[in-house]
Parts: C-alpha cells; structure tokens; sequence
C-alpha cells in the first residue's frame, strides 16, 4: 500500500492514542477521500471509548485495510502536507468544473470561480505574528508624524475633532439613517472633501445614474443651486461652463461605478478590482442593500447576506489599505427613536447585526426643526456618543456648525440665515 500523507496522519493518530491533531487544526473527513473507511472507524471508536483503537480490532475488521508504520515527522509538516494535498484535490475538482462550465456559459464560470476562490483560500495554512517581538506598528506611527500614512479628513472640523477622519485602512464607516434623510449628500460631501484634499475617489451608486451625482457634486463643490441644475433652469449658464472647464483641468479624479457599468448590482469582489484599477484613496458605497452577495446561496437570508456583505467590505478595507463609507437604512425601529430619543441607535440598523459590529465607525443622522443632526454611535478608537447640529442649504451645498444652544435658539439660528428653506436641514 502507498505511504500517502493521509496513512502517515491515521498512523500518527493511532501513535498518539488521541485526536488532537485533527481537532486542534480543523481536520475532517473531507481531508481523507482515499482512506474514509479508516478515519470514520477510529474517529468513532475515539468518541465512543474515549481512546483510539489498537491494531488488532482494527485488522479484525473487514471493511478496513490499512497499513501500519512509525511516524516520525513534526506535526507542523503533517498538517501542512495533508493541507497541500487537499487544497490541490480541491483546485483539480474546481478546475473542472470550471472547465465543464466554461463550455456551457462564460458568465456562470466566472461566477463559480469567484465562489469557489473564497472557500479555496480559507483551506491556506496561515501564520500569526508574534506582536510582543514585533515593533513594527512604531512605523505606523513615524508615517503618520511625516505625513506619509494620511488620515483623511471628513470636511467638518467638528466630526473630524471627535473620529480624527477616515483611517487609511481597516476602515469601515456605517452612515445611517431612515429614507429622504440626506445620507447620499452627507456621503458625497465626505468625498468630496477627500477629492479636495487631492485624495483618489471612488463611489458606487446602486441607484442614482453619473449624471445625477454629477450635478450633486457640483452644488457641494461650488454651491450652484441642484434644483435649478436638476430641470435645467441656471441662470449663471455661462459660469457652470467655466467651472466645469476648469474642473476638467483638475488631475485628481473622481470615478463613478453605476449599475449600468455592471449590468446589475455590484459585488464586493467587483469593488475590490474597481478601486484597484483606479488606485482609489477612498471607496463609498451606496448602499448595503444595494449589493449582490457572491457568497450568498439558494437560501440564504437577506441577513445572511448582509452580514456577507459587510465582513467582506471591511476585508476589502484591509487588502486595499483605503478607508470604505457605507449608506445603511434603519429599521422601523429607527423611526419610533427619531421621534423619542434622536438618530437611530445601532440596534435599528436594517438587516444585520454583523454590519454593526464589522463597522469601525457608525454615524447615525436626521433631519430636525433645528437642523441637521449627527451623532457618533461607533468609534472604535475613539469616544462615542458625541451628537453635532449643523444647518445645511441641501440645494447650495452649504453647511454650518450650531453650538450647544437650546431648541428654540437653534431653530432661530437656522431660521435667520435663510430666506428659502424648502431644502435645509
């Protein structure tokens, strides 16, 4: 009989008179396809009698024949040869499924290959760091002394005092918020103000065509009214043709991923390859719910497939090294605590717990008589609980800070510094 990896590992077991090496490394059935009979008879017997079986009751048995030696190699270099060894069973099986797929529909191979890769990677043997011994993380802190590792800015000093700006990695930030509250302008100002600081912007509009967020942008940038941009009525025609001229000498872009681009929703997979062909500094995503989950299956839930969702964007985050900003909706939940308590807490996230705790910031807003409000319900690093008011020209792409002041000083406030205040928050 051939000295395969899987006999030397059954041997191994029997060696030992113990399962821990499978236990203590993930090791199943899955990981034996030559010698299954083997495996199952001492795994029960293991269970049952709490030892593994000797030699005789296993030649005893009919169904079982297997070869007995001395095993001598380190458990390192057993586990990771069984690993290697079924990792590349895993990849022939894939590979021809693939094969047989590829001759039936393109599409649905590379749809199976994006699937299969997740599950793929997960069977590599990784390795932790030692942080007691690595000192690397003092790099970290001289690049962001010399400027080398930026924080990004939010564009509101106020915000920016309490979450010290988007972390250039390992950053995933919740805005949410219940429908018609303003999350897409809060978002679009936060890149906007990326895009000034000369950083690479990306977002993906599951809804709003280019178009529409060009014009919305325009207004953020250089306050030209949205509603008269929107039904074409500007008066200042020839300065929008001068600002767009100068805007198209700026050599810092700002890309836009649509359905359209897509053919339908995107996947994160899809984000990951967008934000690395354009090199972007920042990605923001709207919304959640408007993005496919490629790990989903036939019955997976809409939760299931948020919480996908969102701990594939955070690893996005990290491979990437850029910071994501994520539109969420609130529950209904969310609505009764507007009206009781303020913005909606983190419980009334729509979907998914798991968007909560992959989160690294969470800001949660509303529209009041006094303004436009914020409040900080997640900060990893940072406090919490902060809430800032700021009144907002929605149509001019203004926004002001309110210092601590009653309700009616606030609304006065507000109330004094416009004369049309059809769309300010």
């Amino acid at each position: 009989m051939i000295n395969t990896i899987e006999l030397q590992l059954l041997n191994k077991i029997l060696q030992d008179k113990s399962t821990r090496i499978l236990t203590y490394n993930g090791i199943d059935e899955s990981y034996f396809p030559n010698f299954k009979n083997e495996y199952n008879f001492i795994i029960n017997h293991y269970k049952k009698y709490g030892t593994t079986p000797d030699k005789e009751t296993i030649i005893s048995n009919n169904d079982i024949k297997m070869e007995f030696f001395d095993v001598n190699e380190s458990e390192e270099y057993l586990i990771y040869a069984l690993k290697e060894q079924h990792l590349f069973d895993l990849q022939v099986d894939a590979m021809r499924k693939m094969s047989d797929l590829l001759n039936e529909d393109s599409f649905k191979a590379l749809e199976y290959f994006k699937s299969t890769a997740s599950r793929l990677f997960s069977e590599i043997k990784v390795q932790g760091k030692d942080i007691i011994k690595d000192s690397s993380r003092l790099q970290t802190i001289l690049d962001k002394k010399s400027g080398v590792q930026e924080t990004i800015k939010t564009g509101l000093k106020e915000l920016d005092d309490v979450v010290y700006g988007w972390n250039p990695g390992e950053e995933l930030v919740t805005v949410v918020a219940r429908t018609g509250q303003g999350k897409t302008w809060l978002l679009l100002w936060f890149l906007v103000a990326a895009w000034k600081q000369g950083k690479r912007v990306g977002l993906y509009s599951g809804e709003m065509t280019e178009e529409r967020i060009g014009y919305r942008i325009d207004t953020i940038i250089n306050n030209f009214s949205n509603r008269e941009l929107l039904r074409g009525t500007i008066p200042e025609i020839d300065d929008y043709k001068e600002y767009l001229n100068d805007l198209a000498k700026n050599e810092t872009p700002f890309y836009v991923l649509t359905t359209k681009h897509l053919n339908g929703r995107a996947t994160v997979s899809e984000l990951c390859n967008f934000a690395k062909i354009n090199k972007l500094d920042i990605l923001g995503v709207d919304q959640y719910t408007l993005l496919k989950d490629e790990r989903a299956g036939k019955s997976s839930s809409t939760r299931e497939q948020l919480e996908h969702i969102s701990a594939d964007l955070f690893d996005a985050s990290i491979e990437l090294g850029i910071p994501i900003i994520v539109l969420s909706q609130s529950n209904r939940g969310g609505a009764k605590a507007e009206q009781e308590n303020g913005t909606p807490d983190v419980e009334n996230i729509y979907g998914a717990d798991a968007i909560a705790q992959n989160a690294t910031k969470i800001i949660t807003i509303r529209q009041t008589g006094a303004g436009f409000e914020m409040s900080i319900k997640k900060n990893r690093d940072d406090k919490i609980g902060d809430t800032l008011l700021y009144f907002w020209d929605i149509d001019r792409g203004t926004m002001k800070y309110i210092p601590n002041m009653s309700e009616t000083e606030k609304i006065k406030s507000v109330k004094s510094q416009f004369k049309d205040l059809r769309d300010v928050f």
